[in-house]
């Protein structure tokens, strides 16, 4: 990571170009601040989700789940 940068995560939607060794996404500096840091350790899994667990979708880990290492 670069001085003064950080590492986020855009949804693909979200990229209007993208080439070796650059993105180059549809959003406002100020939306990509805003987002959250990057963290490889948070991990997801499928699961159902939703009201009354319907619906198939990505649900988060717990830290109690997760492996070690």
């Amino acid at each position: 990571m670069n001085a003064g940068r950080r590492d986020v995560m855009i949804r693909a939607y979200d990229v209007s170009t993208l080439a070796a060794g650059e993105v180059q996404p549809n959003l406002s500096r100020s939306a990509i601040e805003a987002l959250p840091t990057y963290d490889d350790i948070a991990t997801y899994h499928l699961a159902s989700v939703g009201w009354l667990r319907k619906h198939l979708g990505w649900s988060k880990d717990s830290a109690s789940d997760e492996e070690p290492g």
